[in-house]
């Protein structure tokens, strides 16, 4: 993991990347490629059971999240890079060079609302 986001309410979500297969309490997530290393995200309720967990990126490329912000909804906001193709629930963006920033917002059930690219690099400090 690269960041992790504690709440009020005892929840944690945490973000960062894998290479092949995860379990997260029971919800599994894999990578769409199998030398692909994606980005994950998922959330701990106040007693430790995963809530929701998700992938994002691409078949062929290293994704991360590096940086997570609480939007006051519930939500999340989710800040990173991707390299290619790389897919953020419904939505698909291509990146503009080797490594794009990306931000994402994530509802209260885990759902990628938008994603918004930016220029090279990643989007370390969210917050």
């Amino acid at each position: 993991p690269y960041a992790a986001l504690p709440a009020a309410d005892g929840s944690v979500v945490v973000t960062g990347m894998l290479y092949g297969a995860a379990d997260f309490g029971g919800v599994p997530v894999t990578p769409l490629g199998s030398d692909a290393r994606d980005g994950f995200v998922f959330k701990l309720d106040a007693a430790r059971q995963v809530s929701w967990a998700r992938r994002f990126g691409g078949a062929s490329n290293v994704d991360f999240g590096f940086g997570l912000a609480a939007d006051g909804a519930g939500g999340v906001y989710l800040g990173g890079e991707f390299r290619g193709t790389a897919d953020f629930g419904p939505h698909t963006r291509t990146a503009s060079d080797s490594g794009t920033g990306f931000v994402a917002r994530l509802d209260a059930a885990g759902q990628f609302t938008w994603v918004a690219q930016g220029g090279y690099g990643n989007v370390a400090g969210v917050a």
